[in-house]
């Protein structure tokens, strides 16, 4: 670190050096139950959309009586929300609503005290921080999200945590807290298939810088998270021949590629031989589409969540053995259309980016809470968000392509944020610049580049394979970015302060 960016920082504040620290800590939990009861007298509740009938979970008759052998049959998805969800389930009957309300809770606060302790790490003042945490209990999607029974608020929460254990480990050097990011890490990537080992292995770069001389500590806090992780990766491996906690990504990919093309041109390229004849029918199609006129029937599996063509009594179970088949053939007929329609697939990729900017809480999953918060959600998206044109969840999650077979429509630019753009050009480009110049302290340096990593990898691994439902994706981030954008914001100032600042003779 040059010593001009530590004499500019001179003039921070250290963000655990406080001695009132509880006293901050007693107000963020005060602004947090007061910002949730707020919500709750506007009727906003926990929802069970889409439960039973998620995709992302096994029939829940076999989670109620067949938890263990279900899960480890599990290839469509990571573990840790059926997992969950199989705790659920064995609650008394009535009971779900009150443990996953009660859950959301914890989660809500672990967000929220991780991010204003993350600000304050980052030298962020307590003013700025205090009023950032108050944007983020007032954003409609938090909210939104935090009442929505899936895993996409407990990967923001669980970010949150991990950055704020990294933090505090490379300003305190204590185990405990290399441990907790870690630990964090592991849930994130068994918790939500868009993270996956690279980005566990490269997150953990930062730990292996620390104790690079010290291998007996570097196993101590990494071995417990990277054997978990490791472990679920080889199940799939021996068990299923995948390489990925999601066998999904050839049925996830064809919303970018061959869901664009019409009719004529995919019987055409399947006539020429490029492309396989399961592109003529929609993925995510039932079992019978594909098996066995496409896609050779599998051998029976070893449990009923791998031979089951239905699931909950009738919805089609995407776990089942065949689908392991079918989306590796969407696959290589997804990257073969790639290599012959590059400007097809980029333009694909442009409306997927266009619809990653929009506010997550116009989504449809969410739209029952939003609806009696509509007037208000408008309010702060226009003004907080800068989106010029508030656009209800329904009609916009149709418009994206979520419900078109991913071919969606290139929506109105007016339905942008442009706090999240600004947000995504300082993750993406100037935090990578002021970190290459070298301007910022050691510690603040990792926190800040971790943040712009994971902002990168989720904006690449969503927006290159999916189209539809990308502002859900970036809520995997959560309060992340915003963060990030305030300290940087908070440094430029100081900046160009200083360079106002008169010489004293």
């Amino acid at each position: 670190m040059n010593k001009r960016s530590e004499s500019e920082s001179s003039t921070h504040l250290t963000a655990i050096s406080i001695t009132d620290w509880r006293i901050e800590w007693l107000l963020v939990t005060a602004l947090f139950l007061l910002s949730r009861l707020v919500f709750y007298v506007a009727g906003v509740r926990m929802s069970f959309d889409g439960f039973p009938g998620d995709w992302q979970l096994l029939d829940l008759r076999q989670l109620r009586v067949n938890a263990l052998s279900s899960i480890v049959h599990l290839h469509s998805q990571p573990p840790l929300f059926n997992l969950i969800t199989a705790l659920l389930v064995k609650v008394p009957k009535g009971w779900e609503y009150r443990f996953a309300t009660g859950g959301a809770l914890v989660l809500g606060f672990i967000l929220f005290s991780s991010a204003y302790f993350l600000l304050r790490e980052l030298e962020v003042p307590i003013a700025t921080s205090i009023f950032v945490i108050v944007v983020l209990l007032a954003s409609p999607a938090l909210i939104l999200y935090e009442n929505w029974y899936f895993y996409t608020y407990a990967t923001a929460a669980m970010l949150t945590l991990a950055t704020l254990g990294l933090a505090k480990f490379l300003r305190n050097d204590l185990a405990r807290w290399g441990f907790v990011y870690c630990f964090a890490l592991a849930i994130v990537v068994l918790l939500n298939s868009t993270f996956q080992w690279p980005w566990m292995f490269v997150g953990l770069v930062p730990i292996a810088a620390r104790y690079r001389s010290r291998w007996n500590l570097l196993l101590r806090v990494t071995i417990l998270p990277v054997v978990f992780v490791a472990s679920w990766y080889a199940k799939d491996l021996i068990m299923f021949h995948t390489y990925s906690t999601s066998s999904w990504l050839g049925m996830n990919m064809t919303h970018v590629t061959i869901d664009s093309a019409g009719k004529s041109t995919l019987e055409t390229m399947v006539g020429n031989h490029q492309l396989s004849s399961i592109v003529l029918v929609p993925s995510f199609a039932s079992i019978d589409g594909y098996v066995p006129r496409l896609i050779p029937s599998h051998p029976r599996g070893g449990a009923r969540v791998l031979n089951s063509r239905t699931e909950d009594g009738s919805f089609t179970n995407f776990n089942n053995i065949n689908f392991i088949a079918i989306s590796n053939a969407y696959l290589r007929s997804d990257l073969s259309f790639i290599a012959r329609h590059p400007v097809t697939y980029l333009s694909n990729v442009s409306k997927a980016i266009q619809v990653f900017a929009v506010p997550a809480d116009e989504y449809m999953w969410v739209a029952r809470n939003a609806a009696k918060i509509k007037d208000y959600a408008s309010w702060y998206n226009k003004v907080v968000m800068l989106q010029p044109s508030y656009v209800d969840p329904y009609k916009y999650t149709v418009e994206s392509g979520y419900t078109s077979g991913g071919t969606g429509v290139r929506t109105h630019w007016t339905y942008e944020s442009f706090s999240e753009i600004v947000e995504l050009l300082t993750m993406l480009l100037l935090v990578p610049y002021f970190l290459i110049r070298r301007r910022f302290h050691a510690h603040v340096s990792w926190i800040l580049a971790f943040i712009s990593f994971c902002t990168g990898y989720a904006f690449l691994a969503t927006n290159l394979v999916e189209l539809g439902e990308n502002n859900r994706f970036q809520m995997d981030l959560g309060p992340l970015p915003l963060i990030a954008t305030a300290a940087v914001g908070r440094f430029a100032y100081l900046r160009w302060h200083n360079t106002r600042m008169p010489e004293i003779h």
